[in-house]
């Protein structure tokens, strides 16, 4: 397959969504036309140091966090790499549903424990998180574009728009789950 286009994609490691991943890719003809740098959170070690200001480590908290460091090199590595290889262009920033990282490392943001819990509240974690992982790779990679999303549970994507606020949905994936966050929108 040609590509006009190459993407440099950050997702998660979670297992549950490679498929998932894989699938949104192919079916929006963009199967064969990027580099995934998977890390745990996808997006949140970059927008982490932005998402949590109150410092309070003992819910896991630390904007400092020396493991959150290393995720953040490893991602700035990764894209140094692609870039190296292929005219990068867009930066593709895709958090997910349920994410065992925003868990562990954002205790005191109210980051639902359960799938489904608060939906309301886990896309407004997601849209801060992802805002500030777009500033980050703005600042640090001059002319590039990113792109901000999340897949749920049932392979459906939106994207997020940090100036207007507003998520669209990009893909309706064929899960059947209620509790996927973008189940009731169109």
């Amino acid at each position: 397959m040609s590509c006009e286009k190459i993407l440099h994609v950050i997702s998660c490691i979670d297992f549950r969504y490679d498929e998932l991943v894989c699938n949104y890719f192919t079916q929006i003809g963009l199967d064969s036309c990027y580099y995934n740098s998977t890390t745990a959170g996808a997006g949140l070690p970059l927008g982490y140091k932005n998402s949590c200001k109150q410092l309070c480590c003992a819910k896991g908290c630390n904007p400092c966090n020396c493991d959150i460091m290393t995720l953040v090199k490893s991602l700035n590595l990764n894209l140094t790499i692609s870039r190296s290889l292929s005219d990068i262009k867009c930066v593709y920033v895709l958090n997910h549903q349920d994410c065992g990282a925003f868990k562990a490392f954002l205790g005191c943001s109210g980051y639902p424990d359960n799938l489904g819990e608060n939906n309301a509240k886990e896309i407004k974690i997601n849209a801060n998180v992802l805002t500030n992982a777009r500033n980050y790779l703005l600042k640090n990679n001059k002319g590039i574009c990113v792109r901000l999303g999340v897949i749920d549970t049932n392979g459906s994507v939106a994207d997020y728009n940090p100036c207007t606020k507003k998520w669209t949905l990009q893909y309706k994936g064929n899960g059947t789950d209620p509790k996927g966050l973008w189940w009731n929108l169109h």
